[in-house]
C-alpha cells in the first residue's frame, strides 16, 4: 500500500508545479501554452500563419471537440464566398465568450467555418483567429482559407475578408450571429 502524501508535501508539490508553470517561456510570437482555450491541445496557440493554424485545428480535432455556433447546427444556408451550406465551430474560448454575452471575442478565439457546395461536397475551411496586436485596425483578426486537403488558399490580412467583414465592425466582424453586450 502506497503512502499518502502529507498536507505539507502536497502543498510543496503544488508550489513546485506553480513555479514550473510560471517559468515556462513563450514562443517567438508571444503565445503561451497557458493561453490555449480549455479543451484545446496542450501546445501553444498557433502563430499567424495558415500552416500553424491548420495544424492546431487538426490537433484540436475541432469537428469532434468544438461546439457548433449555437442555433446553427450543420449545413445551414450560406452565402458567397463561403458556400451554399455552412457549419461553424467555435473554439472553447470563443464559445465561452459568446455564451456569456461578450460584445467581442477575446484574443485567442477561433471561429472555423466548413464551407460546402449545394450537394454537401466539402469545398473548404475559412477561419478567423483573433490575435492580440495582430491587426488593430481590424479588431486583430487573422483570416485563413484552406482547401479541404489543408492547402493554403489565403492567409493573414486578406483584403477581401477584411473588406467584407468590416460591414460587421459593430459585431466584432462576425456575420454568423449577434454578439451582445457583456453581462456585468
Amino acid at each position: 500500500m502506497a503512502a499518502r502524501p502529507s498536507g505539507l508535501s502536497t502543498a510543496l508539490l503544488g508550489a513546485v508545479l506553480v513555479s514550473i508553470l510560471a517559468c515556462t517561456g513563450s514562443d517567438d510570437r508571444g503565445a503561451q501554452a497557458s493561453d490555449a482555450p480549455a479543451g484545446a491541445p496542450a501546445a501553444a496557440l498557433p502563430d499567424t500563419s495558415a500552416g500553424s493554424l491548420w495544424a492546431y485545428l487538426l490537433a484540436a480535432d475541432y469537428r469532434a471537440n468544438w461546439p457548433k455556433w449555437p442555433g446553427k447546427g450543420s449545413f445551414y444556408r450560406g452565402t458567397e464566398p463561403h458556400g451554399a451550406l455552412l457549419t461553424t465551430y467555435l473554439s472553447p474560448q470563443a464559445f465561452e465568450a459568446l455564451s456569456r454575452g461578450a460584445a467581442a471575442l477575446p484574443a485567442g478565439a477561433i471561429v472555423v467555418k466548413d464551407n460546402f457546395l449545394p450537394d454537401s461536397t466539402h469545398a473548404g475551411v475559412t477561419t478567423m483567429y483573433k490575435v492580440a496586436g495582430y491587426n488593430a485596425g481590424h479588431q486583430d483578426w487573422f483570416f485563413a482559407k484552406h482547401a479541404p486537403t489543408g492547402a493554403v488558399e489565403a492567409e493573414g490580412r486578406v483584403e477581401g475578408c477584411i473588406t467584407c467583414h468590416m460591414g460587421q465592425a459593430a459585431n466584432d466582424y462576425i456575420f454568423t450571429g449577434e454578439l451582445g453586450p457583456e453581462a456585468d
